[in-house]
């Protein structure tokens, strides 16, 4: 079976981080090939290079360039893959048509959020609507997702991120760590997002003031980088900048996350409903407790209570009195961020991920006459 996956950029986003995953794990089975279509030159995972995979790169001159259109018609037709798998809005765009056309079966996985009350007059759902009813399959990372998108439910599936346990089987030194931050042994809680609209610095931010001033033996570790970082910088009292600290983008975070006591998620639901959030699973995978903001596919992954606790959006106060109570209750802490543990291990695994993929394909392929035997193992 010969795959051809494609996508906008290869960024350190969410869906880039599953497509390659899934990549990843594919190139480990048998009767099979895969080939990975880029349309930048934007690439931040350089392990890609290594993979024994098929790599095209190609760079549009402007966003909606025609030519790439024609640059992939030659190129898919050249390669005649039994699969086209779309990760991304303008990949959908650019290859469904191709698709059809070649006679080639197409599954857009495009849905990695959950967005409140979208019509037509919002570019992503504009765009997916005009896919779905092509596409042979759809699939969402969450199923708040497929709900937020109206997906056509017949042909869709929701297929949980998978965490892969490698990524956490060799961390640096957490202690060397904590003596180049300067913190010594104080409690961690942090943060791992960009610094965009759709993530909510500003309450984590108030949130922490609260904390300090009733429990000032915690340093907060915001973790990331962003257009808002300065804004967000600004907004910290003098009085708290030794103890809310902003790292910006670290090619280490699990190594951090390991050494957190608490891990929060703040969303900005007025512009964002998470779908499954990468980071939730890097906390709960290294056996923290969760605090997150309610609502989209995180209500799916935290389980209110016995993994962490969902929070009203924007609720400074509410947000902080749970960083307390887990601070105060150390025995709480860890019952919650093994049952965190647990729940990613069973439910958010990389092989549940890819065997659903699998299966997912299987099923297209043998549906395409003259492919019956084309089966990944």
């Amino acid at each position: 079976m010969k795959i051809l996956f494609v996508i906008d950029s290869l960024g350190k986003g969410g869906s880039e981080r599953r497509m390659l995953e899934l990549v990843k794990n594919i190139t480990k089975t048998t009767h099979h090939q895969v080939v990975l279509v880029c349309l930048t030159d934007y690439i931040e995972y350089e392990y890609v290079y290594s993979l024994p995979i098929t790599l095209h790169v190609i760079k549009r001159s402007v966003k909606k360039d025609i030519s790439t259109f024609f640059k992939l018609f030659s190129l898919i037709k050249k390669e005649h893959p039994d699969l086209i798998h779309s990760w991304s809005s303008m990949s959908n765009i650019y290859t469904l048509p191709i698709a059809k056309l070649l006679n080639i079966r197409f599954i857009t996985s495009v849905i990695a959020d959950a967005p409140k009350n979208m019509t037509y007059r919002h570019k992503a759902y504009f765009r997916a609507k005009m896919v779905f009813p092509f596409a042979d399959r759809v699939t969402s990372n969450s199923l708040a997702g497929l709900k937020a998108y109206k997906a056509p439910m017949k042909k869709s599936r929701c297929i949980y991120n998978g965490f892969d346990g490698n990524r956490i089987t060799v961390l640096d030194d957490a202690a060397a760590i904590r003596q180049q931050l300067g913190i010594g042994n104080k409690k961690v809680i942090g943060m791992v997002a960009g610094f965009e609209p759709r993530k909510d610095y500003a309450t984590m931010i108030d949130a922490a003031c609260l904390v300090l001033a009733q429990y000032p033996n915690v340093v907060f570790l915001l973790i990331g980088d962003g257009g808002l970082r300065e804004s967000m910088m600004r907004k910290v009292p003098e009085a708290h900048r030794k103890q809310i600290l902003f790292l910006g983008k670290l090619g280490n975070v699990e190594s951090y996350i390991n050494f957190f006591d608490i891990g929060v998620l703040c969303t900005n639901t007025s512009v964002h409903q998470e779908g499954i959030s990468n980071s939730i699973l890097e906390y709960m995978a290294l056996k923290k407790p969760v605090i997150a903001t309610e609502g989209g596919g995180t209500n799916e992954i935290v389980v209110d209570g016995e993994t962490g606790f969902l929070v009203p959006p924007h609720d400074a106060s509410v947000l902080a009195g749970k960083m307390l109570l887990l601070l105060n209750y150390p025995e709480l802490r860890q019952t919650l961020g093994s049952n965190s543990q647990k729940r990613v291990r069973e439910v958010f695994s990389i092989e549940k991920m890819c065997n659903q993929f699998y299966s997912l394909y299987d099923e297209l392929v043998k549906s395409q006459p003259g492919l019956v035997n084309a089966t990944i193992q």
